[in-house]
């Protein structure tokens, strides 16, 4: 039996037609299930977890580990430059043709099972494909998706990135106050990325703060996008068993009712991270959906319906609860720039369609000193409709080994003398051909120049301890030497 995907890829003539990255959306020709594409692996043990990665790869160190997988940061000898690898663990059968899969699958698991498990696998495959398209400074890059041997001996699934500080849950968690001038370097950098994945029709669907990565110099980057969706796309699995992002991040319409969800999902997402970079704390923090909204209403007030496009159950609920006034946003957050608690009463209206979009928020005279017009980036159109043809663990597996192969691009050539495999155009295998970097970006002179001083100041001053984390794993918390200490140092002398 054989799968719908790219064939051995063994010889240099197999990659002749392979000088550019391909697109990712559709598996190409056919490949032998028990093929050996010709890749050099090794097993490195790290506290246990056996990861299956090119030797390159070296001194392996464990930074997070939990449902999402087991996260490592090493070190890339060949580019010398440190790299974060995510495993996400037996994500499909092994050892068996998709004949014997589909009756084991049939015989050992019930259909609701089933269902569950294809989800997990289909949020891995997107997140592979949407990470695969993009390429932004404010979104992680992804480096590698390390292939295996065969298509019949693929479970694991593994992602290479860069390797980030920490996140922006860590620096809330550690206690420092963060100016307002941070807030704004923040938020602006977070809107830069969504107005470039919003351009591609994706909603992330999950922003939070665990979300957000940071680096020392106040670099942001968006990861995570296993929830991520098109513009009028739902899965109907998705309606019936799954919220869809973290609660206290939820937008109204998210709480109730996943259907017909817009970008403006996002938005309000931002408006509930910026809050709570103001506030230290939540804004929102219920522990249900009802209650989420109960407190969204009771600091937003009560909606006027006449005016408002909510579902259906939400109208309902709306009306069954006590009629509440709004609270000024200026009680909420007192002391906080008038500039910036305008913006964010404009991120946060009850009604989807009066919310502000990402670039409309980035020209709000709030932002507007960090932002230049000629930054903002566009995507191509990402198309969701590989996940029509996605129904089942087989077809799903069958799509994830074509992306990997297909995203790599990996053109392989025997062995060379220094034991690393090149591809004909000079590039090492698995590697992205291009990679989105800050230096790549038009920015404006003064996030240029903050970015400057933020980076002397780092490369001048010793690291007061290990504090780096992979940007898809559990980071560690910052203390008071760490991200906040640099940029409050920085922004002191500003002022």
């Amino acid at each position: 039996m054989t799968a719908d995907v790219r064939p051995s890829l063994t010889t240099l003539t197999d990659f002749q037609c392979l000088s550019s990255p391909i697109d990712c959306a559709t598996p190409i020709v056919t490949i032998d299930e028990n093929e050996v594409i010709d890749v050099e692996l090794a097993d490195v043990t790290v506290k246990g977890e056996v990861f299956n990665i090119p030797p390159r790869y070296t001194e392996c160190k464990i930074v997070g580990k939990g449902g999402y997988g087991t996260v490592i940061k090493c070190i890339d000898s060949f580019r010398n430059r440190t790299a974060a690898i995510k495993k996400c663990s037996k994500v499909f059968p092994t050892g068996l043709t998709e004949q014997m899969m589909a009756k084991q699958l049939g015989q050992q698991m019930s259909e609701r099972a089933q269902l569950f498990q294809t989800l997990h696998q289909c949020r891995i495959l997107r997140e592979m494909k949407v990470l695969a398209h993009l390429a932004h400074p404010n979104v992680i890059d992804l480096r590698a998706l390390i292939p295996p041997k065969s298509y019949k001996s693929f479970k694991d699934v593994y992602f290479v990135t860069e390797l980030m500080d920490s996140d922006l849950h860590n620096l809330l968690a550690s206690g420092e106050k963060l100016t307002d001038r941070h807030i704004q370097y923040v938020i602006s950098q977070i809107l830069c990325a969504l107005s470039y994945i919003h351009s591609a029709d994706i909603i992330h669907r999950d922003l939070k703060p665990e979300n957000i990565l940071v680096n020392r110099d106040c670099e942001i980057k968006l990861c995570d996008f296993g929830l991520a969706r098109g513009l009028l796309r739902e899965n109907e699995f998705e309606r019936e068993y799954v919220e869809t992002g973290t609660q206290g991040y939820r937008a109204p319409e998210q709480l109730l009712d996943v259907r017909n969800m817009t970008k403006s999902v996002d938005m309000w997402a931002v408006g509930c991270i910026m809050a709570e970079l103001m506030m230290g704390k939540k804004l929102f923090d219920g522990n249900s959906p009802v209650s989420q909204l109960n407190q969204i209403i009771g600091i937003l007030g009560t909606p006027d319906l006449s005016k408002c496009k909510c579902s259906d159950k939400i109208i309902k609920l709306i009306e069954k609860m006590k009629k509440v006034e709004r609270i000024p946003f200026s009680q909420v957050f007192e002391g906080h720039n008038p500039l910036a608690l305008d913006l964010l009463e404009k991120l946060l209206m009850f009604d989807p369609e009066q919310r502000i979009n990402a670039e409309d928020a980035l020209r709000h005279p709030y932002l507007s000193d960090l932002f230049d017009e000629s930054s903002l980036q566009v995507a191509e159109k990402f198309d969701f409709s590989f996940e029509e043809r996605c129904l089942d663990i087989i077809s799903i597996k069958r799509e994830a080994f074509s992306t990997i192969l297909n995203f790599s691009s990996i053109n392989l050539q025997k062995s060379c003398s220094d034991q690393f495999l090149l591809s004909p155009t000079g590039h090492l295998p698995f590697e992205r051909l291009s990679s989105p970097s800050l230096k790549d970006r038009i920015v404006s002179p003064v996030v240029e120049a903050t970015q400057k001083e933020l980076r002397e100041m780092f490369t001048t001053t010793e690291e007061d301890g290990d504090v780096n984390t992979s940007s898809i794993g559990s980071p560690s918390n910052f203390n008071s030497g760490g991200l906040v200490g640099w940029i409050s140092s920085w922004f002191k002398g500003r002022r």
